[in-house]
């Protein structure tokens, strides 16, 4: 025998023994399972096995099919690649556990011969008897993650992962093996390290990056999915005015809002305009309106300034314009003066000093002592000791819900915390990125807001949502349609590099 033949021998033998790997695990998934995978898991199997993706996140609705995504690439990739280092890694260590290990869901997946021994309960760990594991984790053990050498990681439940995990722990050890990362989670309801994630990710892929994928997965492409009781479900939160909330959990789409939001009736669409709009608006109005400059100074974190003018005639509230300064260096009393005055001459040009009223943070003494020594303007302290967030809230919500207030397109980062003020799990406002608000309360106070005349909240009427215009509508980015991504078993050597995984996974 030369040579060649040993090598095509050598070729048949790998072809078998891995078809049969194969099979075997296919009929183990079928018999646990009882159906196919569907459509969106196929996808998410093709990038990985067949398209070669190095980075791969699916925003999913709920009861979409991820966490069974995840057992099947993670053992298949397990069984086929010998020695394969991988983990699944949770919000925490016991979620992860109840998921993955407790419920069976993880050892039932394997067929019984290749697994190694008795399953590490302590360690949460799998091992296979080609030198393969899994090992279930949780992103809070920091410390006990850095340095591994994985060959694949999957975040489960991405959007309650933190930045320090993902950036500081687990990427640099991405590197060693050149392994890959595969990202599944419903998108969050606020701004978050998910959101950062997801755009650098799209950011890349419209750069031409082959080597990331993402795609957005409904609830409704599970096919095991009640879909009368889904559509249900679905227009009775759009009716009670969650349409955030359907859209979020069981469409897969990012969007802010829904339960936990401060302000319901908040709508880009509805309250924000051009700036141009807004300075016409108030030019026609301008001597019956009272201009005010909110601040809420800072010296580490963040020095907030909003711009706005109040109509008492007509109780509307035209906010014009913002400063949300971040930089240390120029936080100090006199450049930050300097920038406001300069903010107050371009709204209203040849404006007086004492023109524009000016409340602050009565905690930043600082400021207004600094700002009065030097350049003689008086600024008033707020009196925040005296009266309830809770009650300035409120009266922004019903300025809201009955159409008083307009905001110019410049206000950026504050319709970025209206967006992002959720209340946390016990029911409490939030106590961060919240600078802005805190000064459109202080011009709410300061300006004695009242209502004019009384108008009753609008409630609009949400027609029955037809589920079927969102059937199939899985979005995707560099993915072709999706013929059988398993057709050519056989056809190279058993590696992920040149490996196709053959028609055990044909929807």
């Amino acid at each position: 025998m030369d040579g060649t033949d040993k090598l095509w021998q050598d070729e048949i033998q790998a072809v078998t023994e891995h078809a049969q790997i194969v099979l075997d695990f296919y009929e183990n998934l079928n018999e646990v399972n009882k159906t196919p995978l569907h459509d969106g898991q196929i996808q998410v199997a093709r990038a990985f096995f067949e398209d070669k993706k190095r980075i791969i996140q699916g925003q999913w609705g709920r009861n979409g099919g991820k966490t069974q995504t995840i057992v099947v690439i993670a053992v298949l990739a397990a069984l086929l690649y010998p020695g394969s280092h991988i983990y699944i890694i949770c919000p925490q260590r016991k979620q992860g556990r109840e998921i993955y290990w407790s419920s069976g869901r993880l050892k039932k997946a394997v067929p019984k011969k290749y697994i190694a021994g008795d399953p590490n309960k302590s360690e949460l760990r799998l091992e296979f008897t080609n030198g393969s594991f899994i090992c279930v984790d949780g992103c809070e053990n920091l410390e006990g993650l850095r340095g591994i050498k994985p060959t694949l990681v999957f975040y489960d439940e991405f959007q309650l992962h933190s930045r320090e995990f993902d950036l500081e722990i687990m990427r640099p050890n991405l590197l060693g093996k050149s392994a890959s990362l595969i990202v599944m989670g419903t998108p969050p309801k606020r701004d978050c390290y998910y959101v950062e994630f997801r755009k650098a990710l799209l950011d890349d892929i419209a750069s031409g990056d082959a080597s990331r994928f993402y795609l957005e997965l409904p609830t409704e492409v599970n096919p095991a999915v009640d879909k009368e009781e889904l559509k249900k479900t679905i227009n009775s939160l759009i009716r009670r005015g969650d349409e955030a909330i359907a859209m979020r959990e069981y469409y897969g789409k990012l969007i802010f809002g829904g339960e936990g939001s401060v302000f319901p009736y908040w709508s880009r669409d509805r309250f924000v305009r051009s700036h141009s709009l807004i300075m016409s608006l108030v030019e026609q109005d301008r001597t019956n309106l009272r201009w005010y400059t909110l601040l809420d100074p800072a010296t580490q974190s963040c020095f907030g300034v909003l711009y706005l003018v109040y109509n008492p005639y007509t109780s509307q509230i035209y906010v014009l314009d913002e400063i949300y300064e971040k930089d240390r260096k120029k936080m100090s009393s006199v450049p930050m003066w300097e920038a406001i005055r300069k903010k107050e001459l371009e709204l209203w040009p040849q404006s007086k000093v004492r023109a524009w009223k000016r409340y602050c943070d009565e905690a930043a003494a600082w400021f207004m002592n600094e700002v009065h020594s030097s350049f003689k303007v008086p600024i008033t302290p707020t009196s925040k000791h005296s009266s309830r967030a809770e009650d300035d809230i409120s009266l922004i919500k019903d300025l809201m819900a009955n159409e008083k207030i307009l905001i110019s397109s410049r206000c950026v980062k504050l319709c970025w915390e209206i967006e992002n003020y959720v209340t946390d799990d016990n029911g409490e406002l939030p106590i961060v990125d919240d600078h802005l608000i805190d000064c459109l309360r202080y011009g709410i106070k300061g300006c004695r807001f009242k209502f004019v005349e009384g108008v009753s909240r609008k409630e609009s009427e949400v027609d029955d949502l037809d589920l079927s215009i969102h059937r199939s509508q899985v979005a995707r980015v560099n993915l072709e349609t999706n013929e059988d991504w398993t057709g050519n078993l056989g056809e190279s050597r058993m590696s992920r590099d040149d490996y196709d995984l053959g028609e055990y996974f044909d929807a």
